[in-house]
């Protein structure tokens, strides 16, 4: 599917409240997965659960991995299902009244069965989207997973076809009745920034840094250097 091409909305991905915020188009969905590191993922395990996870993004699926016992993919193994959400959250919004206070957010949320990656090779290539998603070139030069690592590792990936964006900007939704209301109203904007570097003092002399500036144009993050 391209990336400009629209998803066609659901039951479950149609929006009902502020259905304006909502998009469907593919490249505002792949852009906010590309910018949130962590998801949200719904599932049935002897009733409702949900986990968070880091992910990774590779064209159409969203991936994910974790330990070969996690109780969530014991579930998805007999019951697929799920609900996938990112989120991104880019102010507080403070309104004049109680009820209207907000975020400034963008969301993702997407339904789905997830389907483990069980042949070598793809379940290989899936890791090494983990890392490259976050730090470009750095797969070449760690040790791989060993034999028992590999086996201890499960990898997940679900579709990105019933999905849908939701985004909110801007001010206070005005109500001219809280327009006299003596008290302050406006964004508080929020951002991330990457501290310095922190070497592990098991590493070899004269290590180099690891590059972040991916990481930070990533995360659309500031890189504090002291």
């Amino acid at each position: 599917m391209a990336s400009g091409e629209e998803l066609k909305p659901s039951e479950r991905t149609r929006l009902k409240r502020f259905s304006a915020r909502g998009r469907f188009d593919r490249a505002t969905i792949n852009a906010i997965l590309d910018a949130a590191p962590m998801a949200h993922i719904g599932f049935d395990y002897k009733g409702p659960a949900v986990l968070p996870m880091i992910f990774w993004r590779k064209e159409n699926h969203v991936y994910f991995h974790g330990s070969s016992k996690n109780r969530m993919f014991e579930a998805l193994s007999r019951s697929p299902q799920c609900c996938f959400v990112a989120s991104l959250i880019d102010a507080f919004v403070l309104a004049r009244a109680a009820i209207h206070h907000s975020v400034n957010y963008r969301s993702v949320v997407i339904y789905g069965a997830a389907e483990e990656l069980k042949e070598p090779a793809a379940k290989l290539e899936g890791l090494r989207g983990l890392i490259e998603r976050f730090y470009p070139g750095r797969w070449d030069q760690i040790r791989p997973p060993s034999p028992q690592e590999f086996v201890s590792v499960r990898v997940f990936r679900l579709p990105i076809e019933e999905a849908s964006a939701k985004i909110r900007t801007g001010f206070p939704t005005p109500y001219a009745e809280d327009f006299g209301i003596p008290v302050w109203a406006g964004i508080v904007p929020l951002s991330t920034s990457i501290g310095p570097l922190q070497l592990d003092p098991n590493s070899a002399p004269d290590t180099p840094p690891q590059d972040i500036s991916h990481l930070a144009s990533l995360l659309g993050a500031s890189i504090k250097t002291a």
